[in-house]
């Protein structure tokens, strides 16, 4: 068990150090504009694969449980299924956007941008849901290094090779694209030999259940929204340059979040399996266990970045890091996180509906008062409606928790 904690520790501890540096590297390597440029089409495409994906990516947790339980031969052929949904999907968003841009004055170079990222996007569609299976598959090891470790290894790679050769943004993403399609065919083969196809046993995608994909779509559309939202409200509400600042404050103000990341990775596939099986009293003690570990070490990292945070600082160009702006990001990040997997107990249960309506509310509220907020107090402004937004929606989930399923630290 605590070998488990340990390698999966390693893994992600590597994951974090290669997007930091990537992070890091990007504000060197490029322009504010084209940075900017960079992270805001990156949102656009984290968005527009939480449309096509229809909800795939997430029910594949919980269809792998419910075959090992009731039908094991159908696992594969289930996770086939995801894999040719988000591949077909990506496909057809490209043809679209492809169509709709040749359509439009638009810039040749900005047309060519864009239809890097579609590129990019069917590969990060199709790695985001095999990281999935293996999740249910009870594999974490590998499910990190595919969502977190190699894909930011490939950023950074890409990163790289642009300063050396002075590349231009589109080949920087092209290059990306090149470096994760490798990860995702490894991983693909890697499949192919622990869990075999049986011959005759299709999964459709209704077995999913339309209804059920189709709030796991709404979620995971309201989802990244008020992770990405945000971002692409700012492209629209101020310019390319507050993007980019934002965007390293975000994402430097997330590294407490990776050990959510990192509990929940293992805390979706048992918690699933014990739902399955009716096991209430075990999935309390998994989310008293997981929701303790994330208090005490998103704490203790929060104190190491506080007390390390002039050196920390330092490794970022001039122009990027707002203090003020970074501390009331990490406060949220760190409430989110000492909340536990309250999310996954809804939508891993019969309450994903529920779920849904709350990051429906938690977007809601971020964009109505970061908006608001950002016309008054610019990007601190907004800082406090991503804030607001956070600890409504987290102290909703436990109260949710409770009643439904009657878990919490005090159950």
């Amino acid at each position: 068990m605590y070998k488990k904690h340990i390698y999966l520790s390693i893994i992600m501890g590597s994951g974090v150090l290669l997007n930091y540096t990537a992070s890091i590297f990007g504000t060197y390597v490029f322009s504010k504009n084209d940075y900017g440029m960079f992270i805001l089409l990156l949102s656009w495409m984290v968005m527009i694969f939480s449309i096509y994906s229809l909800g795939i990516h997430n029910a594949i947790i919980k269809k792998i449980n419910y075959y090992k339980v009731n039908n094991a031969e159908k696992v594969r052929s289930s996770i086939d299924t995801a894999i040719k949904t988000v591949f077909i999907g990506g496909i057809i968003v490209s043809i679209l956007i492809a169509f709709i841009l040749f359509g439009i004055d638009v810039d040749d170079s900005y047309q060519e941008l864009i239809l890097s990222f579609c590129l990019l996007g069917i590969v990060y569609g199709i790695g985001i849901t095999l990281s999935k299976a293996f999740q249910g598959l009870n594999k974490p090891y590998v499910a990190l290094l595919l969502s977190n470790t190699s894909y930011y290894s490939a950023m950074l790679l890409s990163f790289l090779i642009t300063w050396l050769l002075n590349l231009s943004l589109i080949e920087t993403i092209l290059l990306f694209a090149i470096c994760y399609v490798l990860v995702v065919i490894s991983s693909i083969v890697y499949l192919c030999k622990i869990c075999p196809k049986y011959v005759g046993r299709i999964t459709k995608l209704g077995s999913f259940g339309y209804k059920y994909l189709a709030i796991l779509t709404t979620s995971s559309v309201l989802s990244y929204g008020t992770n990405n939202g945000m971002l692409i409200a700012l492209g629209y509400i101020g310019n390319i340059q507050e993007v980019a600042i934002f965007a390293v404050n975000y994402n430097l103000s997330k590294l407490p979040f990776l050990i959510h990341v990192l509990t929940t990775t293992l805390f979706n596939q048992k918690f699933s399996l014990a739902y399955e099986k009716g096991e209430i009293e075990i999935m309390r003690s998994l989310y008293k266990r997981h929701t303790k570990i994330s208090i005490a070490l998103s704490s203790i990292l929060i104190l190491f970045i506080y007390i390390f945070s002039d050196v920390i600082f330092s490794f970022y160009n001039k122009g990027y890091i707002d203090k003020n702006l970074f501390y009331l990001l990490l406060l949220g990040t760190w409430f989110q996180v000492s909340c536990g997997p309250v999310d996954s107990i809804l939508w891993l249960s019969k309450y994903a509906k529920i779920e849904m309506y709350n990051l429906l509310l938690q977007l809601s509220v971020q964009i109505i008062l970061g908006v608001l907020l950002y016309s008054l107090y610019g990007l601190i402004g907004l800082a406090c409606g991503i804030v607001a937004g956070i600890v409504l929606v987290q102290i909703t989930r436990m109260i949710q928790s409770h009643l439904t399923l009657r878990i919490s630290l005090l159950s």
